[in-house]
C-alpha cells in the first residue's frame, strides 16, 4: 500500500477489496474534502488497474514492476489525466471528446487504459453530458476514475452511472496522530492547533506554507472561543472579514466546524451544544453557496451562535 494511504486504510481496503473481488467498476467517483486524500487514493486505483504483477500472493500494487515504477513517476503512457486548458477553470466537451477517441484505442503497455479527471466538478453539464454514453457503454480496457467534494457537484446522471467512494472526515485525534506521523519532527504544539483547525490532514500540511491558511486557523479558534463567550459582536467581524473572500469564509466555516468536534471530544462543549453550532455551521455554508450577502449571514450566524453557547 502507498505509504501515504496510511491515514485512509478504511478506504484503501474497499478499494482493495473491489480489486479482490473481481468487481472493479469502469467508472470510479471518489469522493472527500478537499486535502482529504481523494487524488492520492485515485492514483492507487489506477497503479491497481496498471500493475503488471501476476497477483498470488503478492500486493497489488505491486511497486516493483516497470509498470508501477512508471506510475511513480506519473509517466505511465495509459494514464491519462484530464484537466482544464490553461488559463481556463473548466473541463469543456473538447477535451471529452479527446477521451472518447483514446478510449477505444489498445493499451500501449499494460492491459488497460486509465482516465483520470481529477476534481471532476469542473467538467461543464456538456461535458458531463458527452461522458455519459462512454461510462455506461466502455471499452473493455477503459477505466474512468473522477475525484470530486461531493457527488451533488456532478449531475445526478453521471453520478449513477459510477459506483462511489467516499473518504470521510476522521476525528481530530486521528488527524493529530497521522501529522505526527508525517512530521515528526513539527512542534507538537503546532500539530495539536491543525490537527484540531483543519478538517482534513491535506489542508493542515498546506496550512504550514500559507500565511493565509495560518489566519484562517487563527480566525477559526477565535469564532469558536467568542462562542464560548457570547461576544456577538466579535463574532460578525470575523466573520465580516470575509465579505471579499467567499472561497475563504466556506474554508474558514469547515475550519470552526472541525474546531467544534474537537471541543467536544475534549469537553469544552455538551453534545446539544456541538450539535446545533454544527446546524449552524453547516447553514451558514449554505448560504454561502447561494451567494446570500455576507453581512446579513454574518448577523445571523452570530446571533445564533451566541444563543446557542447559553444552552
Amino acid at each position: 500500500m502507498n505509504r501515504t494511504l496510511i491515514e485512509r486504510e478504511e478506504a484503501y481496503r474497499a478499494l482493495a477489496a473491489l480489486w479482490d473481488g473481481g468487481r472493479f467498476p469502469h467508472a470510479l467517483l471518489i469522493e472527500g474534502a478537499p486535502g482529504s486524500g481523494k487524488r492520492t487514493l485515485a492514483h492507487e486505483a489506477a497503479a491497481m488497474l496498471l500493475c503488471r504483477s501476476s497477483g498470488g500472493s503478492q500486493e497489488i500494487p505491486c511497486g516493483v514492476c516497470p509498470s508501477c515504477r512508471k506510475m511513480e513517476k506519473r509517466l505511465h503512457p495509459d494514464l491519462t489525466v484530464v484537466g482544464p486548458e490553461p488559463k481556463k477553470q473548466t473541463i469543456g466537451v473538447d477535451a471529452v471528446r479527446a477521451v472518447r477517441e483514446n478510449a477505444w484505442i489498445a493499451p500501449h503497455e499494460a492491459d488497460r487504459r486509465v482516465f483520470l479527471i481529477p476534481e471532476a466538478q469542473n467538467l461543464t453539464a456538456a461535458a458531463q453530458n458527452a461522458l455519459l454514453k462512454l461510462i455506461e457503454e466502455p471499452p473493455e480496457a477503459a477505466y474512468f476514475l473522477f475525484t470530486v467534494p461531493s457527488p451533488s457537484a456532478l449531475l445526478e446522471t453521471v453520478c449513477s452511472r459510477a459506483t462511489h467512494l467516499p473518504l470521510r472526515e476522521m476525528a481530530s485525534p486521528r488527524r493529530l496522530a497521522v501529522l505526527r506521523q508525517l512530521r515528526p519532527g513539527e512542534d507538537p504544539a503546532l500539530l495539536e492547533r491543525l490537527a484540531e483547525g483543519f478538517p482534513t490532514v491535506g489542508q493542515a500540511l498546506a496550512s504550514l506554507e500559507d500565511p493565509a491558511a495560518q489566519r484562517l486557523e487563527a480566525d477559526a479558534a477565535a469564532l469558536l472561543d467568542y462562542t464560548l463567550h457570547c461576544e456577538r459582536y466579535a463574532l460578525m467581524k470575523v466573520l465580516a472579514g470575509y465579505e471579499r473572500d467567499r472561497e475563504g469564509l466556506s474554508r474558514l466555516l469547515a475550519s470552526f466546524r472541525a474546531r467544534s468536534a474537537a471541543a467536544l471530544a475534549k469537553g469544552e462543549l455538551s453534545a446539544l451544544q456541538c450539535g446545533v453550532i454544527v446546524d449552524i455551521i453547516e447553514e451558514a455554508q449554505f448560504r454561502v453557496s447561494q451567494n446570500v450577502g455576507v453581512p446579513l449571514l454574518s448577523a445571523v450566524a452570530a446571533a445564533r451562535l451566541v444563543q446557542s453557547a447559553s444552552r
